[in-house]
């Protein structure tokens, strides 16, 4: 089954005009050609003078303040577009990181105590005690230190990453995400590589959801884990990809766009719906993405 041609002019109609303006380059960049410089652009709106992201990037905390939630937001998308240590978003992010670094918990408060005064999930509450975010985000936050930091802080926090992988049995989804991240990095060494695998394959088979009839709820599908043929994971969950690339194929909605599957319930009814909006045009151009490298839609794009 492929996205039908109808399917694909709904999808671009809304990334074209009620997507926001990131996603909008980012779809222009992947699909038609667009220039990155346009979409580097549009990703330093989110940029504060600390170096670090805020702005509502991560669209269900809205804080204008930076937050490494947001900052590991900017830094995957960076990583898509083959920015390089040189790059200056990268370079600041990357000092913002630093600063913002507890040496005593070898971790980093994942979002700001200024939370409070914006709009948001339910779920975004700071701590004070980042050992909580040993599993997320200190993995992927290690992972761009790696590639891209000029010190060694990355180096020396990879050695407790794989420590506390070890003696880890149980993660969650959003833990895995960080973990199969770091796993994409570049300048991650052989035998850390060798380590972390079975680990991140054994928590897969424990939180891949393999019941289509659960997909329609909050959680990890196989797709989320295994975004491209090239993913780590693809393999492991085929079976399971090929029958959930149809289900995605069907779950368009009548906008042209694919829904967020969660919601922040009764909290900031207003800021919701504008943080539901942003979610369409980020699960949209993902799914589109998605859909592309399995070979779902190769005889539109550029037809």
């Amino acid at each position: 089954m492929q996205l039908t041609n109808t399917q694909w002019e709904n999808a671009a109609v809304f990334m074209q005009t009620m997507a926001r303006p990131l996603e909008q380059t980012l779809f222009d960049y992947h699909f038609d050609n667009g220039s990155v410089v346009t979409v580097l652009d549009k990703l330093a709106e989110f940029q504060n003078e600390d170096g670090g992201f805020g702005h509502g990037l991560e669209p269900d905390m809205q804080a204008t303040d930076s937050s490494v939630l947001a900052t590991t937001v900017a830094l995957q998308r960076l990583r898509v577009l083959g920015a390089d240590g040189s790059n200056s978003l990268v370079r600041q992010a990357i000092q913002f990181l630093h600063k913002t670094y507890s040496p005593t918990q070898q971790s980093w408060p994942f979002i700001p105590p200024s939370v409070k005064n914006a709009p948001h999930a339910p779920w975004w509450r700071y701590g004070a005690d980042y050992t909580k975010h040993w599993h997320n985000p200190r993995p992927e936050v290690v992972g761009y230190l790696l590639d891209w930091e000029d010190g060694d802080l990355g180096r020396q926090l990879l050695t407790a990453v794989l420590e506390t992988a070890s003696h880890t049995k149980n993660i969650t989804m959003h833990d895995l995400y960080c973990y199969l991240r770091l796993l994409e990095t570049a300048a991650l060494p052989d035998n850390a590589r060798r380590t972390l695998t079975p680990l991140v394959k054994n928590w897969a088979d424990q939180l891949v959801e393999m019941n289509p009839q659960k997909w329609g709820e909050y959680g990890l599908r196989p797709l989320n884990a295994a975004p491209t043929p090239n993913s780590l994971l693809a393999s492991r969950f085929a079976g399971a990809i090929e029958i959930e690339l149809d289900y995605v194929l069907q779950e368009q909605q009548v906008d042209g766009a694919w829904w967020p599957t969660w919601s922040w319930g009764e909290a900031y009814p207003d800021a919701w719906q504008q943080a539901k909006q942003a979610w369409k045009g980020v699960i949209t151009l993902r799914n589109l993405l998605t859909l592309q490298a399995y070979g779902r839609l190769s005889d539109i794009v550029g037809s």
